[in-house]
């Protein structure tokens, strides 16, 4: 059951991440975070794709750490500081600062 769920699962997000690289002419499709460590799906987006796929390390591709420190070196070498009970802002977009829990230096 396992099984055929997750098959039928990475048939799902192949077919739709094809359809939309082809749709809107993208140069490449990078996948990212934890899902993107699953084996099916790196070898079925791979088999399917007709550009190029970057995909990580599978070991950079656990809670989507990667992303999270580069946003975090990012936003350090741009001044932006917090302290350690700094609470979680799941909807936050890139790019954007949160003031009630980001401060920037002066």
């Amino acid at each position: 059951l396992a099984t055929a769920f997750q098959e039928a699962v990475v048939d799902i997000i192949v077919h739709k991440t094809v359809l939309a690289a082809k749709q809107t002419k993208a140069k490449a499709i990078i996948l990212g975070g934890g899902v993107s460590a699953n084996g099916l799906l790196r070898r079925e987006i791979n088999r399917h794709s007709d550009v190029p796929v970057l995909i990580p390390h599978p070991k950079l591709c656990t809670d989507n750490a990667a992303m999270i420190g580069a946003a975090g070196f990012f936003g350090a070498i741009n001044g932006a500081s917090s302290s350690l009970d700094l609470d979680p802002v799941p909807n936050l977009r890139l790019g954007t600062l949160n003031e009630s829990s980001i401060s920037v230096l002066d």
